[in-house]
């Protein structure tokens, strides 16, 4: 429901700023499995997420990497308009690389 899902988002976006690859993994996959859920919530923080993908497409860690891959695939599905769709597209190149 509406507004009870900022404290979750909170985590998640800071377990994916995480030393431990296994703590960004299990961000980039809670992300995933909530997009379901609460992908109209994560509209707005369309922006926030592109910063995570990105570096999670970039990651040391494959399991992140691949984590990162799978949550791109769940999230694009969502995107509406011409803004989000550019936003989005900043993930193309680390993308192509993994």
């Amino acid at each position: 429901p509406h507004g009870q899902w900022d404290e979750l988002l909170q985590y998640l976006f800071q377990c994916s700023q995480s030393e431990d690859p296994g703590h960004r993994e299990v961000a980039l996959v809670v992300f995933m499995s909530l997009t379901d859920s609460i992908g109209n919530l994560l509209r707005q923080h369309f922006r926030q997420l592109t910063s995570i993908f990105v570096r999670g497409l970039s990651d040391q860690a494959q399991p992140v990497r691949v984590a990162a891959v799978k949550a791109v695939g769940t999230v694009v599905q969502w995107l509406e308009s011409d803004t989000e769709t550019a936003m989005f597209s900043e993930v193309i190149p680390p993308l192509l690389q993994v």
